[in-house]
């Protein structure tokens, strides 16, 4: 069995993107570069969540909403870095005795 050295990330953002156009453009590299194979992985419309699911049940409804476990990471990342600032502050000015 021949193991592929050359492995292409194919990903786009939006429906309108086309993973085989960027195919083609990695197929025709590797042919001009000679590389040979080439294995993808492709992912099609990456990290987006539909607005409409947004409000479905996270896991189990229990969790609350996509929605607020979003926000509520988002809280809990802006509570940490004041944290993180008051004791970057507090450690970075002199004291007094």
């Amino acid at each position: 069995m021949k193991i592929t050295k050359n492995i292409a990330y194919l990903r786009v953002s939006t429906a309108e993107q086309d993973l085989e156009k960027n195919k083609l453009a990695i197929l025709k590299l590797a042919h001009d570069k000679n590389l040979g194979q080439v294995a993808f992985v492709k992912e099609k419309i990456s990290g987006k969540v539909p607005d409409e699911k947004l409000d479905e049940p996270f896991v189990k409804e229990q969790y609350g909403s996509c929605r607020r476990n979003i926000e509520g990471m988002i809280e809990y990342c802006y509570y940490h870095l004041g944290q993180i600032s008051l004791i970057k502050k507090l450690l970075s000015s002199p004291t007094t005795a």
